[in-house]
């Protein structure tokens, strides 16, 4: 794929978290994404039509990859051929969720840190994190002490091969549901908070 520069909308550019970006307690995205679905389309692409009319300067970045975005494994095993060229997979309204905790899916002890809003939009995690979407703050706060704890990493190495975490780590850790109501909810929310 050639380099392109090229102006694009700015609308469709949200802040990207990678799993370099992630330490335990810390979450910095430093580079960005240009995400062609909107809140609440999930897996809907925004349609070739209204892009090449809303989005111009999109569409004609876009276009340029358009026979190889086409061609692509991802699209072809996903997407019908009548779906929007740059359609992406795996894209649900937990995706633009303000407040969601995320975890290195590589890395050599569990690594949690609380992904929130970035300069006013909501980050976007890359594939190789996984992702717990949360409705508040708080919670989002309270799950990523709770995953950072000596217990949940010790439970956590003593069932997972090498240095692979994945979504079924939440199948077996019973971790309480969230409560405000709850003193030590709240506590660990509050240390999350501090140790971010």
């Amino acid at each position: 794929v050639s380099r392109v520069q090229a102006a694009v909308e700015e609308e469709l550019v949200y802040p990207f978290a990678r799993g370099k970006d992630v330490s335990r307690w810390q979450a910095r995205p430093r580079i960005s994404v240009l995400l062609t679905h909107r809140p609440g389309m999930r897996l809907k692409a925004i349609p070739e039509a209204v892009m090449a009319k809303e989005y111009p300067k999109t569409w004609g970045y876009l276009s340029r990859f358009a026979p190889s975005l086409r061609k692509s494994g991802v699209f072809r095993r996903y997407f019908k051929p009548a779906d929007p060229f740059y359609s992406v997979f795996n894209v649900g309204d937990y995706t633009f969720a303000k407040h969601k905790v995320v975890l290195r899916e590589i890395a050599t002890s569990l690594t949690a840190a609380v992904l929130s809003v970035h300069e006013g939009k909501p980050c976007i995690p890359d594939h190789k994190l996984v992702m717990v979407e949360c409705t508040s703050a708080e919670e989002a706060h309270f799950l990523c002490a709770v995953l950072n704890s000596s217990p949940a990493s010790l439970f956590a190495s003593s069932y997972t091969i090498g240095t692979q975490y994945s979504t079924h780590l939440f199948a077996l850790l019973a971790v309480p549901a969230f409560s405000t109501r709850n003193s030590v909810h709240m506590h660990l929310a509050e240390v999350s908070k501090a140790a971010h």
